[in-house]
């Protein structure tokens, strides 16, 4: 099973989000890394994605909602709710809160028991106003998710907040110190301070590394492949970031990595199956 760990169709929210609002930004970034953009940024179709998906090779992948994220998009649980039903199969959700809220924890728990989403998806530094991943007032959500048993997926690089401070390692290491059950996987792998971030997940085996776009003709490629093929072959997991890679050309750009061949099905979608608790 080849699982993608983050990928946005283009349908509900994620239309009105910045990746599709502004889709030529999308494509210069992923022209920028050598692939060229998925047709279905270009002209947004929920069928020519379906299409796109089929004829990659993966077999599921993880779709985060986003909210608290005004300037990005917001993306409600209600529509990641409608892409795992149309996908029939293909995708599971990540739900998204409003980090605002006092009812942020009780909202999650209804869309973990009632929607059937299967983890917690956070854009911190993207918030009004911005967090850092160890604010004490994302605590209850990462309590929750200890009650619910299951992951929190917390975005975090230079991009993913309005300064690189956001990008900081050190905050995800206190977080999986103080939450020491809590499984906590690192969307785009704190670049550009990926070695330091490796570091973090050589301390904490609660912490798992999702590079998605960033292990894709980036600066930093070879320290997640040197990790994976060394300690952290069992928490490396593939990601497209859809639509900022296509969903193929990202499957292909891994598999190009030099990971040892015992390490590239973990990194593939093993661990991911793994972490998720999927049969």
């Amino acid at each position: 099973m080849i699982i993608d760990f983050r990928v946005r169709p283009p349908l509900g929210g994620f239309l009105e989000a910045l990746l599709f609002r502004e889709s030529v930004r999308t494509a210069r970034i992923c022209r920028s890394q050598r692939h060229e953009p998925p047709p279905s940024l270009l002209q947004p179709s929920w069928d020519t994605f379906l299409a796109e998906f089929d004829a990659s090779g993966i077999d599921l992948a993880v779709v985060p909602g986003r909210f608290s994220a005004p300037r990005y998009g917001q993306v409600p649980n209600e529509d990641v709710a409608r892409i795992v039903r149309q996908g029939e199969g293909r995708f599971v959700g990540f739900a998204a809160v409003d980090v605002n809220s006092p009812s942020a924890a009780d909202d999650l728990e209804q869309a973990i028991r009632d929607m059937g989403l299967v983890g917690l998806a956070l854009d911190p530094g993207f918030c009004d106003p911005p967090l850092y991943p160890d604010d004490p007032k994302l605590e209850p959500l990462y309590r929750r998710c200890l009650h619910l048993e299951v992951p929190a997926m917390i975005t975090v690089s230079g991009r993913a907040g309005p300064d690189i401070s956001f990008a900081d390692p050190v905050r995800v290491d206190r977080l999986a110190a103080s939450f020491p059950d809590l499984q906590i996987v690192v969307a785009h792998a704190g670049w550009p301070r990926v070695m330091e971030m490796l570091a973090v997940a050589d301390r904490r085996p609660n912490v798992w590394i999702s590079p998605d776009q960033y292990a894709v003709n980036l600066p930093g490629a070879s320290h997640l492949v040197e990790a994976a093929n060394s300690f952290l072959g069992d928490r490396l997991l593939f990601g497209s970031s859809y639509p900022f890679l296509p969903m193929k050309g990202a499957l292909e750009s891994y598999r190009a990595l030099p990971f040892l061949p015992e390490v590239l099905d973990g990194v593939l979608g093993n661990n991911a199956r793994r972490l998720l608790r999927l049969r």
